[in-house]
């Protein structure tokens, strides 16, 4: 805390930050997908292992609570910064997008 008792108050208007006016949010959501990534590996790592060379457990939950944070931030970032009219494309991209992942799943699946 700065002297005199004044508390330090973050600037409102950092770009990307969730108080600015050019994408908010941004960053934050940059982070989560950064955390994501991180667990991910480890767990790919591990060979699914979740047993880090360590010792140390992934545990179940914190893969869950990454992919929540990062939906989460995701979910701000969407709604906060996309017209009707972008939201309806993003949503009709994404819903493509799901059906490709389920092709591919289920060719994979064909070929194993």
């Amino acid at each position: 805390m700065p002297s005199g008792g004044a508390m330090m108050r973050r600037p409102s208007a950092v770009p990307f930050q969730f108080a600015s006016p050019c994408w908010p949010g941004l960053a934050k959501l940059t982070e989560e997908c950064g955390e994501v990534v991180q667990v991910c590996a480890k767990v790919i790592g591990t060979g699914g292992a979740m047993v880090l060379r360590d010792g140390q457990m992934i545990e179940r939950s914190r893969v869950i609570d990454e992919l929540a944070d990062l939906m989460a931030a995701l979910h701000f970032v969407v709604n906060l910064n996309l017209s009707p009219g972008e939201f309806c494309y993003y949503e009709d991209r994404m819903y493509a997008k799901v059906r490709l992942f389920e092709t591919w799943r289920h060719d994979d699946a064909l070929d194993a």
